[in-house]
């Protein structure tokens, strides 16, 4: 049985005794990058479930959001873009607070949003999420 192990063993970690240690990897970080918008990306773009002409069917909400409210920071595009989508899907209108650089992925956004039949309000802002959706909110510290 000690023979298995062992060459499971040697297989997993390619040989060594040990696996590698967190600081053996390069750990990549957002923060020295620039601001992105879709519409510059290089490559094939973002597919959303909403745009027909790629053959998939809109997807038809349960309307389990009807007359409620959200805010999404960076719903402007990526991961906050879907989210805004699957929103309003349900019924809900949508603010999404943004940078004001990505203000053209905040105008599709916001024309995916309406399309589904709700409404959707920009807000441009610059700071610290926390801090700015206090701000939004009208929380004061």
């Amino acid at each position: 049985m000690s023979g298995i192990i062992d060459s499971v063993k040697s297989t997993v970690t390619g040989g060594a005794t040990e696996f590698p240690g967190p600081k053996s990897y390069k750990a990549e970080t957002q923060v020295d990058r620039n601001v992105g918008i879709e519409d510059d990306i290089e490559g094939p773009k973002p597919i959303y479930e909403q745009e027909t002409d790629n053959g998939l069917k809109p997807y038809k909400g349960a309307e389990k959001m009807v007359g409620k409210n959200t805010i999404i920071t960076g719903g402007d595009s990526g991961i906050g873009r879907a989210a805004a989508d699957c929103y309003a899907a349900e019924g809900a209108n949508v603010a999404i607070i943004y940078l004001p650089e990505e203000e053209v992925d905040a105008q599709e956004t916001k024309r995916m949003v309406e399309a589904r039949g709700t409404k959707c309000l920009l807000i441009p802002q610059v700071g610290h999420r926390l801090h700015v959706c206090s701000l939004t909110l009208g929380h004061r510290r």
